[in-house]
């Protein structure tokens, strides 16, 4: 019965973390957006026609992979067994 209960307090632990990673990713991606879409005419002569995409998908995936490794992994580490408790 103990592993159950290890199987579900890490599973919810790791479902929060990836959803607080989610909505982060979500949120700086609108904001990002937004601020181009702000930006002057000229700047799109420079830029290519998915660039802008690209570099929103690149930067918000590398802030969700923050997330999920410095937070929840990172707990993992730090016990030493493995185990979140």
């Amino acid at each position: 019965m103990s592993g159950l209960g290890i199987f579900v307090c890490t599973f919810v632990y790791m479902y929060i973390w990836v959803y607080t990673g989610e909505v982060n990713a979500k949120r700086i991606r609108e904001r990002y957006l937004a601020a181009v879409l702000h930006q002057d005419i000229a700047f799109f002569d420079n830029v290519g026609a998915g660039e802008v995409t690209t570099r929103i998908e690149t930067d918000t995936s590398g802030i969700y992979n923050f997330f999920l490794v410095r937070g929840a992994y990172a707990h993992f580490s730090r016990s030493g067994t493995g185990r979140p408790f």
